[in-house]
C-alpha cells in the first residue's frame, strides 16, 4: 500500500514538471547508465546431473577465466573459500559472508556475473548484472557473456 502511494506521489511530482515516470527513468539512465539484471539456468537432470553441476562449479572455481565475453575478469570471488581475489595483484580479501557454493566474477567494466547451483532443482544458475548505455547494449553484453560461458 505504501509503495502504491509513493508511485502516486512520484507521478504527481513529475507531472508537475511536465514529465512521465518513463521520462524520469530515462533521465536516471542518462545520468547513471542503463542497469540491467538477467539470469540463465541450465538444467542437468538425471542421476549424473549433480555431478555435472559440481564439475562446472569446480572448473570455474579452479580455473578462473581471464576474460568473459571479451572483458577481463578483475575480481574473482569464491564464497566457499570465503575470499575475493584481485586478479591483477593476487591479493586476497575475506568476503565477510558465510560459506556458500557461489562464484562471483567482477569484470573490468564493473559488470558482475554470479554462478551458483540451485538449492532445490537440478540446475546451475547464472546471474548477470550489467551497466550499459541502453537496453540494446545491455542485451548485447549479456549475450556475449552467455556465449563465452557456453550457456
Amino acid at each position: 500500500v505504501v509503495a502504491s502511494m509513493l508511485i502516486c506521489e512520484m507521478t504527481a511530482f513529475y507531472d508537475a514538471k511536465g514529465m512521465t515516470l518513463c521520462d524520469a527513468l530515462d533521465k536516471l539512465y542518462e545520468r547513471y547508465g542503463y542497469c540491467c539484471e538477467s539470469n540463465s539456468e541450465i538444467y542437468m537432470e538425471g542421476v549424473d546431473g549433480p555431478a555435472k553441476i559440481a564439475s562446472i562449479m569446480d572448473g570455474l572455481r579452479n580455473n578462473c577465466p581471464t576474460n568473459i565475453g571479451g572483458c577481463g575478469v578483475a575480481t574473482f570471488g569464491d564464497y566457499k573459500a570465503e575470499e575475493f581475489t584481485d586478479i591483477a595483484t593476487g591479493k586476497k580479501t575475506p568476503t565477510g559472508l558465510p560459506k556458500s557454493n557461489v562464484l562471483y566474477f567482477k569484470l573490468e567494466n564493473n559488470d558482475v556475473i554470479i554462478v551458483r547451483p540451485s538449492g532445490t532443482e537440478p540446475k546451475i544458475k547464472f546471474y548477470f548484472l550489467v551497466i550499459a548505455e541502453n537496453a540494446e547494449s545491455a542485451s548485447s553484453k549479456i549475450a556475449e557473456y552467455k556465449k563465452s560461458l557456453n550457456i
